[in-house]
């Protein structure tokens, strides 16, 4: 279904007959390019120092994940930031290659899994909270409507992520990538989080700043979808899936 229409501005009417919010993370509630940006430097300082690789690579490296080294933001194609894991390593798999390293999934997935752990004991994220998150959530609270978070990022991350934020006791429940035996697009997290909170679809929304996650939500069941331009979609992408779009969240 395509939709038609122009960039509405946030509507609490959006919520009326809801009882549940289902959000997306990073580039909702978060900065999407510093957080990722960061988080790809770090594993790409890690893969150049295991591989004894020249120091000239660590941007290739980036740039292999997702990032673009000459703005700081995700690529449009990502993978980082958008697609599961799994397809992030599959494309560091191909750059190692080309420079003559042959080495496994596997072996890349514990470097990331050894990262994963030195950033949660170090607490070392780049966090921004994105302008009107604070007010919106209050608001949703206040009309006694659940919230969710469906996230891509490790669980264990996202947990950590949020509590830095002060943002963790305003969820209910936490879904993330690897709760999940079928990652996004599949609609299988934004399901298990409705299930969580005990309200079925059809009375809860998801938000999210990508059309393929908008996408994922109605293919859930979603009551609607709500775009917010604030993180990698465009507004004519988020207007292709819904009429509920706006700028950021609250605005």
């Amino acid at each position: 279904m395509t939709h038609s229409g122009q960039l509405s501005g946030w509507q609490d009417a959006w919520f009326d007959g809801v009882r549940h919010a289902c959000f997306d993370k990073d580039g909702v509630l978060i900065n999407v390019h510093r957080y990722w940006r960061h988080t790809t430097r770090l594993r790409a300082q890690h893969i150049q120092r295991r591989f004894e690789l020249k120091p000239e690579c660590l941007d290739g490296l980036a740039e292999a994940m997702g990032i673009d080294e000459r703005t700081g933001r995700i690529r449009p194609e990502g993978p980082v930031g958008l697609r599961p894991r799994s397809i992030v390593i599959e494309s560091l798999q191909r750059f190692l290659a080309a420079q003559g390293v042959k080495t496994s999934a596997d072996a890349l997935g514990q470097i990331f899994a050894d990262l994963d752990e030195e950033q949660r004991r170090h607490q070392d994220y780049d966090v921004a909270v994105l302008p009107g998150v604070g007010p919106v959530l209050d608001s949703l609270k206040r009309r006694g409507i659940m919230l969710s978070l469906y996230t891509s990022d490790r669980k264990e991350h996202a947990h950590a992520i949020l509590a830095r934020a002060s943002l963790d006791a305003y969820f209910a429940t936490l879904v993330g990538g690897g709760c999940v035996t079928h990652p996004k697009p599949d609609p299988e997290g934004f399901v298990l989080a409705c299930q969580r909170v005990n309200v079925k679809p059809a009375d809860s929304v998801y938000i999210s700043d990508t059309a393929e996650d908008l996408r994922m939500g109605l293919a859930g069941g979603a009551r609607k979808v709500i775009g917010v331009a604030s993180g990698l979609g465009t507004v004519e992408a988020l207007l292709d899936v819904t009429p509920h779009v706006c700028q950021q969240l609250g605005g």
